[in-house]
């Protein structure tokens, strides 16, 4: 290759040509002063809420080890590994619903189907305050991964509907990192809680889940009463304002009319079929062994490290430290990727830490994939199959391997590895996937295509720049 063509492909590699002309779309597209205040004003009404609702969910999903340390295993007459059953109960159902839920988000919107989502995992929290032995526990958490599993993927695609790619990283990585904030958070709501003592006969871990179950039906409404399903619909905005936030969408693919389209096989194989998706969802899963694990088995891994003597609220307590540290440099490195505008470097180098890969795994997918069919399929499988590595984690940390853990610990080393090489091969393989794009070898994808062939050619599109 001669050095003029060299330096042409370099050029090409580095400009997003997946934009269509902006003054096609809309007069004020590129203008930087009013796509910020349209930005700005999307991030305060979906992000909270989004934050919030995440977070409530997590902490629903993992109150199972403060309870633990609460007494849970005794009033239940649990032994042996039976509360790692109980763990890994959630994630089978879990995986089941993801995908699925996704498409019906797509049907009915997104305010609607996650508001249900979130009232109905609050009740299931509920009733698990009156759960009386191992059985009924199992069941429960059966009903909890049923109705928790469609949360993260379809915040992942609704998020994705009002959210440039480059925008997106950022975002995504807010409402993930609500699950180190949620750990924080539970222990501290725990800890306060068993102070109370009771509510009526309600008491001990039995407490946590009433109260939390309170709080997460009022969050259920907040969502329902603040979100928008996409960009025409944002009451917030002003008509211009909406037709600006639309035309964003439709220049970030090439073709694009609708930012939300009619699904069909093609589309739906097109999400199944591509090697980012099965890249990042291995990707994920492997974070998630350590991630899970050390969320679901923290209370009791600190318990092991504390004097003898130590209260149960002392210990919930000193939980905390260790989610606030991770929160905050999930919070950064989130913020990092987006002025970088890199997603793969940024999880090589974050992930070692296992503190902040998943969410950008996650991230990577949405940007990777369109028009919206294909990647509601895609945000459903990362998290959904990248749940295996939360099965897991459910078993990495086992009675008998108390106090030091080197089981579990081992683990975690193990996977953070692997996690960092699927990084570095998702950075390779899509730097070379715009180098063909760029060099015009995936420009027959556009020979004989009508106008709606190409609309659904969304990631697959010549002009289509894959984020590294």
């Amino acid at each position: 290759m001669s050095k003029e063509v060299k330096d042409e492909v370099d050029y090409l590699e580095n400009v997003d040509r997946s934009r269509s002309p902006p003054e096609r779309l809309h007069p004020l597209l590129g203008d930087r002063d009013a796509e910020r205040k349209i930005v700005r004003k999307l991030d305060i009404r979906l992000i909270p809420v989004a934050f919030i609702v995440y977070m409530i969910t997590f902490i629903d999903r993992t109150n199972i080890g403060n309870a633990r340390i609460a007494g849970l295993e005794e009033d239940l007459g649990l032994e042996g590994t039976q509360f790692n059953v109980c763990l890994l109960v959630l994630y089978v159902t879990y995986i089941l619903v993801e995908a699925p839920s996704n498409f019906v988000l797509k049907l009915v919107g997104a305010r609607l189907w996650l508001s249900f989502l979130v009232i109905s995992f609050a009740l299931v929290s509920m009733f698990t305050a009156f759960v009386q032995n191992f059985a009924g526990m199992v069941a429960v958490r059966m009903v909890l991964g049923l109705t928790e599993g469609g949360v993260c993927c379809g915040m992942a695609l609704w998020l994705s509907r009002f959210y440039r790619k480059d925008e997106l990283v950022l975002r995504i990585g807010l409402f993930v990192s609500s699950v180190s904030l949620a750990g924080a958070f539970g222990g501290l709501l725990a800890g306060g809680l068993l102070k109370i003592g009771s509510i009526g006969s309600i008491k001990g871990w039995r407490l946590i889940y009433l109260v939390e179950g309170w709080i997460s039906i009022a969050l259920g409404v907040l969502f329902y009463l603040l979100a928008v399903d996409e960009p025409s619909t944002a009451f917030f905005l002003s008509e211009d304002e909406r037709a600006l936030a639309v035309a964003r969408m439709q220049q970030e693919t090439v073709g694009i009319k609708h930012v939300n389209e009619r699904a069909n096989w093609k589309l739906v194989r097109r999400g199944i079929f591509n090697i980012n998706t099965w890249l990042m969802t291995l990707g994920y899963g492997l974070t998630q062994v350590s991630v899970q694990g050390l969320s679901l088995f923290m209370p009791t891994i600190i318990r092991a490290l504390m004097p003898a003597g130590s209260s149960t609220v002392e210990t919930q307590l000193r939980t905390v430290p260790v989610y606030i540290a991770s929160f905050t440099w999930s919070i950064a490195v989130a913020w990092i990727s987006q002025r970088l505008n890199r997603r793969g470097y940024v999880m090589m180098a974050s992930v070692p830490f296992a503190i902040a890969g998943g969410p950008f795994f996650l991230a990577w997918g949405a940007n990777n994939t369109a028009p919206d069919s294909t990647r509601a399929v895609a945000t459903a499988i990362i998290p959904g199959i990248s749940s295996i590595g939360s099965i897991v984690a459910t078993f990495s940390y086992l009675p008998s391997d108390a106090p030091n853990y080197p089981i579990g610990n081992s683990l975690n080393i193990a996977t953070t590895t692997a996690a960092w090489l699927c990084a570095l091969t998702g950075v390779l393989y899509n730097k070379w996937e715009n180098r063909q794009r760029a060099l015009g070898r995936r420009d027959h994808r556009l020979e004989n295509a009508t106008e709606e062939e190409i609309e659904q050619l969304g990631s697959k599109h010549p002009e289509f720049k894959m984020s590294i």
